[in-house]
Protein backbone atom coordinates (compact mmCIF):
# COMPACT_ATOMS: atom_id res chain seq x y z
CA UNK A 1 0.00 0.00 0.00
CA UNK A 2 2.91 2.31 0.86
CA UNK A 3 4.27 1.49 -2.29
CA UNK A 4 1.01 2.36 -4.47
CA UNK A 5 0.76 5.78 -2.24
CA UNK A 6 4.36 7.37 -2.96
CA UNK A 7 3.91 5.96 -6.59
CA UNK A 8 0.53 8.45 -6.75
CA UNK A 9 -2.19 5.99 -7.17
CA UNK A 10 -5.76 7.43 -6.28
CA UNK A 11 -7.38 6.04 -3.47
CA UNK A 12 -9.71 4.13 -5.07
CA UNK A 13 -6.80 2.59 -7.56
CA UNK A 14 -5.22 1.04 -3.86
CA UNK A 15 -8.47 -0.08 -2.53
CA UNK A 16 -9.14 -2.01 -5.55
CA UNK A 17 -6.05 -3.43 -5.15
CA UNK A 18 -6.16 -4.14 -1.85
CA UNK A 19 -9.66 -6.00 -2.24
CA UNK A 20 -7.99 -8.25 -5.12
CA UNK A 21 -4.93 -9.48 -3.17
CA UNK A 22 -7.17 -10.41 0.06
CA UNK A 23 -10.07 -11.73 -2.12
CA UNK A 24 -7.52 -13.67 -4.09
CA UNK A 25 -5.60 -15.38 -1.02
CA UNK A 26 -6.62 -18.33 0.61
CA UNK A 27 -8.67 -17.98 3.91
CA UNK A 28 -6.47 -18.84 6.16
CA UNK A 29 -3.45 -17.46 4.42
CA UNK A 30 -5.56 -13.39 3.63
CA UNK A 31 -3.45 -10.54 5.42
CA UNK A 32 -4.76 -8.22 7.96
CA UNK A 33 -5.92 -4.59 6.84
CA UNK A 34 -6.48 -2.82 9.69
CA UNK A 35 -2.89 -0.85 8.85
CA UNK A 36 -3.28 -0.67 5.46
CA UNK A 37 -6.90 0.77 5.62
CA UNK A 38 -5.27 3.68 8.00
CA UNK A 39 -3.07 4.49 6.00
CA UNK A 40 -5.63 4.23 2.82
CA UNK A 41 -7.78 6.96 5.15
CA UNK A 42 -5.03 9.19 5.58
CA UNK A 43 -4.20 8.99 2.08
CA UNK A 44 -7.37 9.96 1.33
CA UNK A 45 -7.78 12.75 2.96
CA UNK A 46 -4.72 14.44 1.93
CA UNK A 47 -5.19 13.32 -2.05
CA UNK A 48 -8.87 15.25 -1.58
CA UNK A 49 -7.09 18.53 -0.62
CA UNK A 50 -4.59 18.01 -3.17
CA UNK A 51 -6.53 16.68 -6.22
CA UNK A 52 -9.94 18.42 -4.59
CA UNK A 53 -12.25 20.42 -7.14
CA UNK A 54 -12.32 24.13 -6.88
CA UNK A 55 -15.66 25.35 -7.14
CA UNK A 56 -16.54 28.72 -8.42
CA UNK A 57 -18.11 31.61 -6.61
CA UNK A 58 -21.76 31.77 -5.53
CA UNK A 59 -23.34 34.61 -8.63
CA UNK A 60 -24.55 37.51 -6.67
CA UNK A 61 -27.33 39.64 -7.29
CA UNK A 62 -25.67 42.43 -9.38
CA UNK A 63 -23.95 39.56 -11.63
CA UNK A 64 -27.04 38.26 -12.73
CA UNK A 65 -28.52 41.49 -13.45
CA UNK A 66 -25.13 42.40 -15.68
CA UNK A 67 -25.72 39.06 -17.27
CA UNK A 68 -29.36 39.34 -18.09
CA UNK A 69 -28.93 42.87 -19.10
CA UNK A 70 -26.67 41.96 -22.13
CA UNK A 71 -29.68 39.26 -23.57
CA UNK A 72 -31.27 40.29 -26.49
CA UNK A 73 -35.14 40.40 -25.56
CA UNK A 74 -36.13 40.21 -29.44
CA UNK A 75 -34.36 37.12 -29.98
CA UNK A 76 -35.61 33.66 -28.75
CA UNK A 77 -32.67 32.25 -27.58
CA UNK A 78 -31.08 35.57 -25.51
Amino acid sequence: VAELIESGKSPNSISVAMSAIRTWMPDDKKPGTQEARGMLNEYKKEWARRVGVKKAPAITDTMLRAMVQTCDEQHPIG
